[in-house]
């Protein structure tokens, strides 16, 4: 899916809980180093965008854990200590003209969002 977000010219942020060499971790471990992110660990971004708390099936429910297994046998990825509120539910926004003109709230950490399918509908906004 990268290639086709850079053809759209999308520049991607990922805000995260932990510090910037954190981020860079986590950057490099999904081969998006050069994506910019965003050392939130206050989660100021997370409250301004209205992500809240999830409970506890949406962190380690069957679907999460499921989720977390693919990811590990997709990509090698091992879960580690975690960092910030593992309750912290995620977000994909797309801004354009200082709005958010589509977005994705999960309601799991499972939940995977179609991310061409927000850039279309922010690009028809």
């Amino acid at each position: 899916m990268r290639a086709e977000i850079d053809k759209r010219k999308a520049r991607v942020v990922f805000v995260h809980q932990g510090d910037a060499a954190h981020g860079d971790t986590l950057a490099e471990a999904f081969k998006i180093g050069d994506w910019a992110h965003i050392a939130d660990p206050e989660r100021g971004l997370y409250r301004t965008f209205g992500l809240e708390e999830g409970g506890v099936t949406a962190v380690v429910g069957p679907k999460a854990l499921l989720r977390g297994a693919a990811l590990f046998f997709s990509s090698g990825i091992l879960p580690k200590k975690p960092v910030g509120s593992i309750r912290q539910m995620p977000g994909v926004f797309v801004l354009r003209g200082g709005r958010i003109a589509a977005e994705f709230r999960h309601r799991s950490v499972s939940d995977r969002p179609g991310y061409l399918a927000l850039l279309d509908r922010a690009a028809s906004a």
